[in-house]
This record gives structure tokens, C-alpha cells and sequence, in this order.
């Protein structure tokens, strides 16, 4: 950092009003005020190459329309420097980007981008700012229609039906139960406030937005003197201010708007209860399948101490393991699942979640509550567990993000800037621990309990039903409503409707003017480096001829440890112990810790362990496989040796006895799994899709997907009968699982750190012990075979599509990245987001030759999968020049140039040594993708071809449009 900026000086209408360096995050922070528009700049001045821009706005909702999330979509629609229609998906499939998006909060809304190339990180600031200030979106209203909300119809004989991309995106969000109930929670305990309301837009109130609304709103709040914008690494910031200030800033006076302000009424003191419901289906019932919340009002999230001591004594009596209130709650067989929920907004709240609750308990569960706070004001908190915590915590703190710091720096000081606090404040994050620390001494913590949760002024406990068909209740009284409409409409009304949407159809199938296409800013193919980062690495020998490979970093003194066992001496029918095991161990007592103690001990001396199985396929291979169990921890210096002990002691002295404890861990992995699954369905749909023609991915699917879900609900229904055995297995696998002769160990760490970490590990091989027998084994599964539709049915708003199969692997090469860029970006997204209303889509092409198409909260099943089948016309003429390519290609780089943390390096390079993968063989996939040819593009309709007529389908998603569409499945599940 070599800037002398001081105090006092001026810059294209910036005025630097302070400067300081903040040891915390390695970087001196500047701050700008452009007083002639009431704007604000943050510079967060270091070293680091992946530069950042953002710019946020406080956007707090009066309603659940959804205008501040519909606006974030719209602004990216074209704007006046850039009239496009898409500049964020072509900035997307055409810059080197590390990080391209936009968020709406609960009152906020940022616009955050990332480029490692300093002319591209201008280029991007630039189409940024040009959005957010001056957008299309208030001209055309199809802009509006296409991304918020309409209603369409191409046929009069057809019923209206609501479609767009932010209302089918809500429709998704609003099937997961608990979305709906964390929502519900704050508008009851905050009513009248600006949290009562859904920002992101409720689904059966996002049509209740107009289009002259939608204008305002954004003229209102779209403004520099409502706005913090921010920039962070090593950049030019004369000519970044330049550029702020020259086409926007300068554009703007301030105070000719009223400031934005929050509705914040003071909470009412007084406890409240009350029942509501959420979707379900006919397997739930209200005695076992019922959520319980409580909360308690504890102050302002501007207090950053209180905010620190809420979220800490939240994963001290609620999360951890080791918690008292979780663990008094589920010992009492009050619930399978406790988690802590809080706010993000203004609000502090401290409150917790029973899943899978029978209300008639609800007393007890609340006596259950009382009764642990008052033991722990009496008796006092376990000091070691509320240290562990703060280590935890300060650990995340410092990390911030990994190699997206710079966007987290902005998101954490946009949520301090949006209340008047000090932005910088928040990077100041040491001393706040170690006043944590020095409290630990105090009854500080024990009187926080008394003050604010037993004797809480404000407090709520919401109890949530299942109700079966909710949702298509909602939707019964929805598809009435636009009947009746329609049923009132004239024929010329009708029309008129009908030329409404065939209009935005013309609008979305108009392809942009050359004139549009080159107002935007470009990259030179030749700016992009031929050649990937080198990363150190040295492979050493350890005891008993153990690999270890070491890569020297500045990791700041952290040390990254990764110890992967290879499971092919591990037979087909014990695969699933294998991650039960990677479930269990860790969670249940050993000889010398009982579980509570463990965790204590794990968040003491690391940042936690974790064991997790991954399955490598071998480069030039589609079934040449190697499946590893990777554990892995990180550790500040010394604390390194103490991990190891943990780890070891997890491995050979694990006490599998107790029962009641596994069938409660195992509970709660299910149900986590099971509501993991609706946010994500399109990664269950490809990974399941997979699994029916390739060994290499049921394996995975076996071991860790939809059928080790299976397996373990039928483990879970049948426990009393089957416990027995299914110990003995477990330790019958554990005993064959820790072999030395099964490892590789990657290190990451300071050259200083080498030799003790050398020590460390030598010392830990020493005490492994060796198993009869590591030959390998014959795993050979029955596959479903090509031509298998499946359908998991669920009772989601949305569905997840995928289609696919396996090409030839001899063609593979780096112009498959580029294939995959165009396709998901260009003509996936175009057909089935902005055509179709899907959040989103995309295409995977593996070196293994997976082709594997997908959807993403996707409100059509028949119309996706006809866009799939439609992807070699597509290729037969995509209508590119070889200089729109070479665009795409440059889009296509961050699979090659990408920011590496320690932690990453850790990762990365594990999966090339079981891959076989060589920087050489990287480099080389990176000079195939930069000379791509528009003839090889057209060429690879003929692999698309082959990967459809395979005939695959896996759709995820709503029972009745599964049941309404036109495939024909093999296999109807539920989850």
C-alpha cells in the first residue's frame, strides 16, 4: 500500500473526511464524501488482486409487493450508457468476473462485483453504476413484466395464469416451511415495522405491484445521498473516483428528496403467542411434525457489544453440541431438532426453534426453557464452552469470506451504514473480542441471561402446524380469481391482454441492435493470461511412506490439514456406515471426552472438524474412480497438535453405545437433509440423473445422496429392531476405515510452520493402527441404464428439470468450458428464465463426459424439457462471430483464473492428486478454450445429441405439475 492520501484532500468532487489503518483487516481504510450529491465512497486500500466494487441502498419495504427485489432484477435490464437488454448476463458470459450479483435484504439493497483483471473490475463498476442511477427498466414496462410480474395469456380459450422471474422465484423461497415461519416470527414480534413485510415479495402479493410504483419506488430510493458505495483491493482510485463521480455523482444534488427512512416502532413490551400453519403433505402430522419458536426482544443490532454477546450465547445455549438448552429440550423428548433464530434487520432478537414438535408440549417445552436459564444464572456457564465459541467466532471474523473478502467487507459495512453507524466500526471486530474474553471472569454473561431472557420486556412463541394443501388452496382461490377476471373481460379485453404478452414475447425474442451490443465495454482475448497460477507444492514421504504433500502460503499463521483415507477396500453393502460414521464421529462420547466436552474441545483448539466422502474420477476416464473420506480442520499455530489429538481420539475411541443419542443425530441429518433438498433440488435432480447410467455417481449416490437418504430412513423407522446390528456394523467398518497405509495428507501453511506440522503428522500415523486388510474391492452397482425418467415429487411451488446422459470422452477438451458458458448463459437462460420465468438454468459438461442439463425454481416442466431438445438447432447456428466467441470465451476464464486462499489451495490440490490432473494438463485445457472456433461449437451439436437421445429426465418439484405433464416416468418418489 503506497497511497499517500491525506486528510482534507480533494478528488473529482470527493473530499477524503478520514483515513485510518485497521489492523484487523490489513488495509487502510478511506473515506470519501461527495458533497455536492451527498454520496459516500469507502476505499478498503491493500494488496489484493481481486479487486471489488459495490454500491448499496437502503430499500426498506412498506409492503410485501416485492418492489425492492423486483427493482434489483429490473435496474440490470439495459440502462442509458449500456441499452442492451441484458447487460448483467452479458457482462456475466463475457468478463473475467470473480463475483457478479445483486442481493436484496430485509432493508437493503447491494450491488457487489469482483474482477482479478483491473480493466475489467472498471468496466463492470462502470455498467454497475450506469444500472442502479439511470435503467431502461422505467421507459419499458416489459422490462417490469419480464422480471417482476404479468399475466399471461396467448390463447382466449387458455386460463390466466401469473408468470415472471422474481414471482416464480418467491413461489420457490415460499416452499420451504421455514423460510415462511422466520418471516412470520419477525412480523409478529416487530408488527407495523419494516420487517413485517416480506422484501423479497410475497407470492400472492407481488401482483399487487404497478408498474408506477415499481418507478417510484426506485426514484425514491436510487439516489448517492441514499446510497454508500465502496471499493476494495488494489486499485487506481484517482481514476475510480473519476469515474463515479463523472457519469453519476455529478449527476445528483443532494437534499432535494426526504432521507429513507425505516418504520421502527418501539416493541411492546408483553409476551404473545399464536398458531399458524404451513404446507405439507398428508404424511405430516401436528403431533410430530409441529415447529415451536420463541423469542425475546433484546435490543438494537447498532449496539455491536450486545450484538456479539446475542449471537455468541446463541451458539453456546442453542447451537453447539455441548449447549445446555438444546440439549435439556431434545434429552426431554421435547423435539428431534433445536436451532437458534435471530434478525438481520434493525431488531436484535435472541430466540430458538423446536423442529418436529408436538404442541400439546408446549408448556413443558417453555418450563424446559425457564428452568436451564435459571440453573445457568445460578450455577453459571461453562467458561470453556463460551471460550470455544469466541475462538469460533473470531476465527470466521478473520477469515471474512476467504477470497470474496472484499464483498464481505461491503455487506458488513452496508448493514452498519444503513442505521447511522460508523461503516469501519464492524472491521474493527479484535477488541470486541477480547472484552468477550475478559468477561469471562465476570458474571456478565449470567446476568445478560437474567436481564434479557428471563425477564425479558418483549417475548412471542409461535406454534407452526402442518395443514395439508395449503399452497393449493392459496393457488385454488388464486386460479378462481383471475377465472372470475377473465369471465369479466371483454373479447376486446382479451385481446388486448393477449397482444400485452405477445408483445413481451417480441420484445424478449428481439435480439439487441449492433449499435446496443458494442456501447458495451470489452476485453482483448489477448489480455487473458495463457497460463494458470502456480501453487507450491512439495510431496513429501511421512512415516510409513505415508504422501504428505505440502503447500507453502501466506496463511497468517492458520495451518490447513486435510487427511484423505481411499475407500476401495471398503465392500458395496458398508458404503453407507461410511458416512454415517462421517455423521457420527465427533457427536457421540469417546473413552477420554463425552460429546459436550468434545465439541468444547474441537472449537477450543480448531475451526471446527469436519469428515465428509468424495468420490474422483480419473482424468481420461468415465469410471476409473477413487473414493476418498476427507477430514479436515484449520488451526492458529500450535492449536494444530491439539486437532490431531481430537481427530485421533474421534477414530479409535468413538463409544458407539449409546442408542439414543445416535437415533437423535441421525434424526436431525435427515430432516436437515430433507429441507436442504427443497432449496436445492436441481443438484438432487443432476446427481441423481447421474446415478442411473454411471458407477462412478451412484457410488456417490450411495454413499452420501438420495439413496443413502432412503437408507437412513428406513434406519430411523425400523431403529428399535434394527440398532443392534447396525452398531455392529459401525464399528465393524470403523475398525477397517483409519489404515496409514489409506492415506494422503495435505498441508497448507506457512513456510515457517513445514517442520512442526511434519511432526504433528508423523506422530499421528504412529499412533494409527492397521486393519487385516486394505486390498481393493469389486463395487460393481445394478444402473438403471439409459432412458429412465424419475419424478421426486414434492409439495414445492416450483420445479427443478434436468435432462441428460454420457458422451464419448476422447473429444474432451478446455472448449467444453467455453460450450457450457455459452449455453447456460446465453441460450438456457434466455429460453427458460427470461422466456419462461425459471430463476434459473444452466448446463454441466465434465471431463468424464456427464452432459447434464438443469433448472432452478422453474415454474414449467413440458416447455423446459422442449427447450432442451432444442439445443443442437441452437448449436447448428448459433449465430455467433468469431469476435462475439472470443467474448464468451473471456467469460468463460474464472474456470481457469480464479482467487486462491489457503484454505482453497488445500482443496484444489487434493482433487488434482486423486484426479491425476497436472498444471500442465490445466494450462493445456487453457489454451484449447482461448482458441476456440465457432465450427467447434457448431460441431458440438453431434455430443448434444448423443447426451439427449440418451433419454434421461429427473424432474423435482410440485406433485400436480409432474402428475399434469406429458413425460412418462419410470419411478414416482417422494422425499
Amino acid at each position: 500500500m503506497t497511497t499517500s492520501l491525506k486528510k482534507g484532500d480533494q478528488m473529482h468532487g470527493f473530499t477524503l473526511v478520514d483515513s485510518q489503518f485497521i489492523q484487523d483487516a490489513n488495509a487502510q481504510v478511506h473515506t470519501f464524501a461527495h458533497e455536492q450529491s451527498g454520496g459516500q465512497v469507502i476505499w478498503v486500500e491493500n494488496d489484493d488482486q481481486n479487486r471489488s466494487f459495490g454500491i448499496g441502498f437502503k430499500t426498506p419495504p412498506k409492503d410485501s409487493t416485492g418492489v425492492a427485489h423486483i427493482v434489483e432484477h429490473s435496474v440490470l435490464s439495459g440502462s442509458r450508457k449500456y441499452p442492451a437488454k441484458d447487460p448483467f448476463m452479458t457482462m456475466l458470459k463475457t468478463s473475467m468476473n470473480t463475483f457478479l450479483n445483486a442481493m436484496t435484504f430485509s432493508d437493503m439493497t447491494i450491488y457487489p462485483v469482483s474482477s482479478m483483471n483491473e480493466e475489467d473490475f472498471h468496466n463492470l463498476t462502470d455498467v454497475y453504476l450506469d444500472a442502479v442511477f439511470f435503467p431502461k427498466m422505467t421507459s419499458e414496462e416489459n422490462i417490469f413484466r419480464q422480471e417482476g410480474w404479468h399475466k399471461e395469456l396467448f390463447d382466449k380459450d387458455e386460463p390466466i395464469i401469473y408468470n415472471g422471474v422474481v414471482y416464480n422465484e418467491m413461489r420457490g423461497a415460499y416452499s420451504d416451511a421455514e423460510r415462511i415461519i422466520m418471516q412470520d416470527v419477525t412480523a409478529n414480534m416487530h408488527p407495523g415495522s419494516t420487517y413485517a413485510h416480506e422484501s423479497g415479495g410475497y407470492p400472492y402479493e407481488i401482483p399487487d405491484l404497478t408498474f408506477d410504483n415499481f418507478k417510484q419506488f426506485h426514484a425514491d430510493h436510487y439516489r448517492p445521498d441514499n446510497a454508500l458505495a465502496y471499493v476494495y483491493g488494489d486499485i487506481d482510485i484517482d481514476r475510480t473516483l473519476g469515474q463515479i463521480n463523472g457519469d453519476f455523482f455529478s449527476e445528483f444534488s443532494k437534499n432535494n428528496h426526504q432521507q429513507v427512512q425505516f418504520d421502527l416502532p418501539e416493541t411492546k413490551d408483553g409476551h404473545i403467542e399464536y398458531q399458524a400453519f404451513y404446507d405439507a403433505d398428508e404424511r405430516k402430522t401436528a403431533e410430530h411434525d409441529s415447529y415451536l419458536t420463541y423469542m425475546t426482544h433484546v435490543g438494537a443490532s447498532t449496539d455491536l457489544t450486545n450484538n456479539y454477546v446475542a449471537n455468541i450465547l446463541s451458539d453456546a445455549l442453542i447451537e453447539s453440541e455441548a449447549a445446555p438448552i438444546r440439549q435439556a429440550l431434545i434429552e426431554a423428548g421435547l423435539a428431534e431438532e433445536v436451532e437458534a433464530i435471530g434478525s438481520d434487520g434493525y431488531y436484535l432478537d435472541f430466540g430458538l426453534v423446536l423442529k418436529q414438535f408436538n404442541p400439546a408440549n408446549k408448556d413443558k417445552a417453555l418450563a424446559v426453557i425457564k428452568e436451564t436459564l435459571i440453573d445457568l444464572v445460578a450455577n453459571g456457564i461453562n467458561r470453556d464452552l463460551l471460550e470455544g465459541v469466541i475462538n469460533t467466532r473470531e476465527f470466521a471474523a478473520r477469515q471474512a469470506g476467504g477470497a470474496m473478502k472484499g464483498i464481505t467487507y461491503e455487506i458488513q459495512m452496508t448493514m452498519a451504514w444503513r442505521y447511522g453507524m460508523s461503516p469501519t466500526e464492524v472491521l474493527h471486530f479484535s477488541k470486541y473480542f477480547d472484552d468477550l474474553r475478559a468477561k469471562l471472569a465476570t458474571d456478565f454473561y449470567e446476568e445478560w441471561l437474567q436481564d434479557n431472557l428471563l425477564t425479558a420486556d418483549a417475548s412471542l412463541v409461535g406454534i407452526y402446524q402442518p395443514k395439508v394443501g395449503l399452497f393449493k388452496e392459496q393457488d385454488d382461490q388464486l386460479e378462481a380469481k383471475l377465472a372470475a377476471e377473465k369471465a369479466a373481460m371483454t373479447d376486446q379485453d382479451i385481446q388486448a391482454l393477449i397482444q400485452e404478452n405477445q408483445a413481451l414475447r417480441v420484445y424478449q425474442d428481439t435480439p439487441d441492435t449492433e449499435e446496443a451490443r458494442q456501447t458495451l465495454p470489452k476485453l482483448d482475448i489477448s489480455d487473458v493470461p495463457r497460463t494458470t497460477q502456480a501453487i507450491a507444492e512439495e510431496t513429501l514421504a511421512g512415516q510409513q511412506g505415508v504422501p504428505v504433500l505440502f503447500h507453502e502460503q501466506d496463511a497468517s499463521g492458520i495451518r490447513y490439514v486435510q487427511m484423505a483415507y481411499k475407500l476401495d477396500h471398503i465392500a458395496a453393502e458398508d458404503l453407507p456406515y461410511v458416512n454415517y460414521l462421517t455423521i457420527l464421529l465427533g457427536l457421540l462420547d469417546t473413552e477420554n471426552y463425552d460429546y459436550r466436552q468434545m465439541d468444547i474441545e474441537m472449537m477450543k483448539a480448531t475451526a471446527g472438524i469436519s469428515m465428509r466422502p468424495k468420490v474422483f474420477i480419473r482424468e481420461g476416464s468415465q469410471d476409473d474412480y477413487m473414493p476418498v473420506l476427507v477430514s479436515s480442520f484449520a488451526a492458529i499455530g500450535d492449536h494444530s497438535a491439539r486437532g490431531f489429538e481430537l481427530l485421533q481420539d474421534t477414530m479409535k475411541f468413538t463409544d458407539f453405545s449409546d442408542k439414543a443419542r445416535i437415533l437423535n443425530v441421525l434424526q436431525r441429518v435427515k430432516f436437515n437433509m430433507s429441507q436442504s433438498y427443497e432449496g436445492a433440488g436441481h443438484r438432487v435432480a443432476i446427481s441423481r440423473l447421474r446415478s442411473f447410467y454411471s458407477q462412478a455417481a451412484k457410488y456417490e449416490d450411495v454413499i452420501s445422496g438420495l439413496s443413502f437418504y432412503d437408507h437412513m430412513t428406513d434406519l430411523i423407522e425400523n431403529f428399535s429392531t434394527k440398532a443392534d446390528d447396525f452398531i455392529a456394523k459401525l464399528i465393524e467398518v470403523n475398525g477397517k476405515m483409519w489404515d496409514p497405509r489409506m492415506l494422503t495428507v495435505s498441508l497448507t501453511a506457512d513456510a515457517a510452520d513445514k517442520a512442526t506440522l511434519l511432526e504433528q503428522v508423523d506422530q499421528f500415523i504412529d499412533q494409527a493402527d492397521q486393519t487385516d486388510s486394505v486390498e481393493p474391492v469389486s463395487v460393481e452397482f445394478d444402473l438403471a441404464g439409459n432412458k429412465y425418467h424419475e419424478a421426486i415429487q414434492t409439495n414445492g411451488n416450483v420445479q427443478y428439470v434436468s435432462v441428460g446422459g454420457r458422451v464419448p470422452i476422447e473429444d474432451y477438451n478446455g472448449r467444453y468450458v467455453v460450450f457450457a458458458n455459452i449455453l447456460s448463459k446465453d441460450y438456457l437462460h434466455e429460453n427458460i428464465r427470461a422466456k419462461g420465468g425459471a430463476y434459473g438454468a444452466g448446463i454441466s459438461l465434465t471431463s468424464s463426459g456427464d452432459v447434464t442439463t438443469y433448472s432452478y425454481r422453474d415454474p414449467n416442466v413440458d416447455k423446459t424439457v422442449d427447450v432442451y431438445h432444442k439445443l443442437p438447432d441452437f448449436l447448428a447456428n448459433p449465430g455467433l462471430s468469431q469476435d462475439d466467441l472470443d467474448q464468451l470465451i473471456i467469460g468463460s476464464m474464472t474456470a481457469f483464473h480464479y482467487p486462491l486462499t489457503p484454505a482453497s489451495v488445500n482443496n484444489l490440490m487434493v482433487t488434482r492428486y486423486f484426479r491425476g490432473m497436472t498444471k500442465d494438463r490445466v494450462d493445456a485445457r487453457l489454451s484449447q478454450a482461448l482458441d476456440t472456433k465457432v465450427a467447434d461449437l457448431v460441431a458440438f451439436k453431434d455430443q448434444i445429441q448423443i447426451a439427449l437421445d440418451a433419454d434421461n429426465l429427473v424432474v423435482f418439484g410440485n406433485k400436480q405439475k409432474i402428475d399434469d405433464s406429458t413425460q412418462t416416468f419410470n419411478n414416482k418418489r417422494t422425499i
